[in-house]
């Protein structure tokens, strides 16, 4: 199928903020390849909250797991049927809708064998939906079993695109945020350090008490900046007094795009807030566990990775709040890291 025949193209994508920050390596490419071609975006309401500020040029549908079934099957056979459709993701959702949409040719990521990360290297994961990727290997031209654990995930989707040969070639995420992307917004008068202290998944997160030494540190090294903090309310109550520490609260995900990329330097996991620096070439500091931090560390110029490995990799956590199968309550490679780190990363990121 030539370029110029190529009008309709249908995406799919079903994950969470920050895996949608992580898809402007394929939208941008896309974009350059069939610059005449109307993208739908099939999406959740997250999806439908970021990937306007990604890409203005996609047309979206937003349908979720809570919408009434026979009305979003309506909805997704009613669109025109498309040139191309890429499911950009393995999720269940993801690969499910693909068989409904309409499309002369599709592609995409299938749940086959993955490969997690063990201490002597890799140990493979067999999916655990093998029924549902031999359904959509029977439609899928060509299909693809994704293995990303070697490369930025922000870059894997372009294999999609036969965009192959990327080894030794990485580019910043920033060099793919195109002009159709919310655009930075303007440093302010007074620099500010944010710091995303909430992970989503408690393992992951770091005490109040290592927060306190984080903050305690970064006032003492950078004396002319304000510290912004999401999360850790333990350790911002131990700075009340000082106006140069703020709790930043709950604010829309456009707000979020516009403090982060103002920002001096972030402090984040591996989360929307550290995937947002990247976009906007902000200096990062990741700290990372259980994960290895090939897929998602920060790509902003004078970014660092903290991780310590842990002995019981690949991980068996569960996400939410309960300790982990060897009873840890946080993992302990965030566990060995010491407020000393970050603040070293930190004053090599910003000298």
């Amino acid at each position: 199928m030539s370029d110029g025949a190529i009008r309709r193209i249908t995406l799919l994508s079903f994950r969470t903020f920050g895996d949608y920050v992580l898809k402007a390596p394929f939208l941008c490419e896309l974009g350059r390849l069939y610059p005449n071609a109307e993208v739908t975006m099939i999406t959740n309401r997250k999806g439908g909250q970021v990937y306007p500020l990604v890409d203005s040029r996609l047309k979206l549908v937003v349908v979720d797991h809570g919408d009434p079934k026979l009305p979003m099957l309506r909805t997704l056979l009613s669109m025109p049927r498309a040139d191309l459709v890429f499911a950009l993701d393995d999720s269940r959702t993801t690969l499910m809708l693909s068989l409904v949409v309409r499309g002369k040719r599709k592609t995409g990521w299938v749940q086959g064998i993955s490969l997690l990360y063990a201490e002597g290297g890799f140990s493979e994961w067999t999916s655990v939906r093998p029924w549902l990727s031999a359904v959509v290997r029977t439609v899928y031209r060509p299909v693809r079993v994704r293995r990303p654990e070697d490369k930025h995930d922000g870059e894997v989707e372009l294999e999609l695109l036969d965009l192959m040969d990327l080894k030794g070639q990485f580019q910043r995420l920033a060099s793919y945020r195109s002009d159709f992307a919310s655009p930075p917004s303007p440093r302010p008068d007074a620099p500010y350090i944010y710091c995303a202290a909430e992970a989503g998944w408690r393992a992951r997160q770091l005490t109040d008490e290592q927060w306190t030494g984080i903050i305690r540190g970064l006032r003492q090294a950078f004396p002319e900046h304000t510290i912004v903090v999401h999360g850790a309310a333990g350790a911002v109550q131990e700075f009340k007094l000082d106006q140069r520490v703020v709790a930043y609260g709950q604010r829309s995900v456009a707000e979020l795009f516009a403090k982060i990329s103002a920002a001096d330097l972030v402090i984040a996991p591996d989360s929307f807030a550290l995937h947002l620096a990247s976009f906007y070439d902000v200096p990062a500091i990741g700290y990372f566990g259980p994960a290895h931090p090939h897929r998602f560390r920060p790509t902003g110029p004078g970014s660092a990775s903290l991780f310590h490995q842990p002995a019981c990799s690949p991980c068996l956590q569960l996400r939410g709040n309960e300790a982990c199968r060897r009873g840890l309550i946080q993992c302990s490679s965030l566990a060995a890291m010491e407020p000393a780190e970050f603040i070293a990363a930190a004053e090599a990121a910003l000298a």
